[in-house]
């Protein structure tokens, strides 16, 4: 009898092991979200990218997708520009420099005369050891694990599978956001806050500048802290206190190498769009300009 039972017992558990494998493989290769538009998007950047002479690069964030031009950029300096902004920068460090890696050639690299990062990760605490503990690829979807990205009775509740909304859509030429397609809300929240571990900081700095060095091995680097709301959260004498040892630090370690833009604030909610980091039309103008002039006179 006891037999019976524990062999009844293994039956239910090869078996629930057989269907948990199941869902695993049904929720890997099912994965909602945003991980379509975010490959499409970064996808047409580099069909567009193959053949241009490109000189001049914006890298990173959303940040870029959204609050800086260069369109305006070539109108505004003797460089030709190309924005490759991704959301959410890849997801991960190493996903976005395989990204650039893989999509411009050795040649086109050594073409390049500056780059502009624009980054946030000192901008949010936490989200630099975020970006290290993410497993997802470029677009946001994450591999076969044992832990499924939804639940099973997330599934059985809500069985539809459906494409979400278009986040923002297709880049325009030479990799700009396309503002006719996208409205503003400007619903976010505002908020003032800097990475709280000095330590991480430092490694990612360095990491994102050696890279860029690695990649870029001409290039004159434009390390930018990016423009955001703050509204009356902003404190300005702890930001310039924060900054002025970022900017030491990087002066330290590579000299006078690394040119340093700190952005300001955007002084209205109403240069942003939907989050405190993305300008719309007006403000990606206006921060454009901020850096076009700080290129010029340097």
């Amino acid at each position: 009898m006891v037999r019976g039972n524990s062999l009844i017992s293994f039956m239910f558990f090869v078996i629930g092991v057989i269907l948990h494998s199941v869902y695993l493989i049904y929720d890997y290769k099912n994965q909602e979200g945003a991980g379509w538009w975010m490959r499409e998007f970064g996808l047409a950047k580099v069909e567009e990218s193959e053949n241009l002479n490109l000189t001049a690069l914006l890298l990173a964030g959303s940040n870029v997708v959204y609050s800086l031009s260069a369109q305006q950029l070539d109108e505004s300096t003797n460089l030709e520009w190309y924005n490759f902004g991704l959301s959410s920068e890849a997801m991960t460090d190493s996903n976005y420099w395989d990204y650039i890696s893989d999509t411009l050639t050795s040649k086109q690299r050594q073409n390049v005369e500056v780059i502009v990062y624009s980054g946030i990760q000192l901008l949010s605490n936490g989200y630099i050891r975020q970006r290290n503990l993410e497993d997802s690829n470029a677009w946001g979807e994450r591999p076969l694990g044992l832990t499924p990205n939804k639940p099973l009775y997330e599934a059985i509740k809500n069985p539809k599978i459906t494409r979400v909304k278009r986040y923002y859509p297709l880049p325009l030429d030479k990799g700009d956001f396309d503002f006719k397609k996208m409205s503003c809300p400007q619903k976010y929240q505002e908020a003032f806050v800097r990475e709280e571990n000095w330590s991480e900081a430092k490694t990612w700095i360095e990491s994102q500048i050696f890279t860029i060095q690695s990649l870029f091995t001409k290039a004159k680097i434009i390390f930018v802290i990016p423009s955001e709301f703050y509204g009356d959260s902003y404190d300005l004498d702890f930001d310039r206190r924060f900054f002025k040892k970022v900017k030491l630090f990087i002066k330290d370690q590579f000299g006078d190498q690394i040119k340093v833009l700190i952005q300001p604030p955007y002084a209205n909610k109403n240069l942003t769009c939907d989050a405190k980091q993305h300008a719309n039309e007006n403000g990606r103008y206006w921060r454009t300009k901020n850096l076009s002039d700080f290129i010029r006179s340097n």
